[in-house]
C-alpha cells in the first residue's frame, strides 16, 4: 500500500508540475516583449535629435514678410498641373 505522501510527492512539486508550462510561456513573451522594444530608445534619440534641431531654428523679419518666397510661377505653367509648381524645392507647391 502506498502512503498518502508518496502518492502525488511534495506539494511543491505538485504546484510545479501544473504552472512551469504557463510561467515558460510568460517569460518567452517577456523575451519577445524586451527584443520588439530595442530600437525604441534608438528612435526616441532621433525624434529628441530632429526635435532639438526645429527648435533651435529661429526666424528672421525677412522669413515672416515674404522676401524669401519663390517667384510667381508662370500662369501656363501654373495651370498645366493640378498641384502646381514648386519653385524652391521646399516641397510646397504654389497654385496661384
Amino acid at each position: 500500500m502506498q502512503s498518502a505522501q508518496g502518492s502525488g510527492g511534495s506539494p511543491f512539486r505538485r504546484v510545479w508540475r501544473y504552472l512551469r508550462w504557463p510561467l515558460l510561456a510568460l517569460l518567452i513573451w517577456y523575451a519577445v516583449a524586451v527584443a520588439v522594444n530595442i530600437p525604441w530608445p534608438v528612435s526616441k534619440e532621433k525624434t529628441d535629435a530632429a526635435v532639438a534641431a526645429i527648435h533651435a531654428q529661429r526666424l528672421t523679419m525677412a522669413d515672416v514678410d515674404g522676401k524669401h518666397l519663390p517667384p510667381e510661377p508662370d500662369p501656363k505653367l501654373k495651370d498645366a498641373t493640378i498641384e502646381g509648381i514648386d519653385a524652391n524645392g521646399n516641397g510646397i507647391f504654389n497654385n496661384g
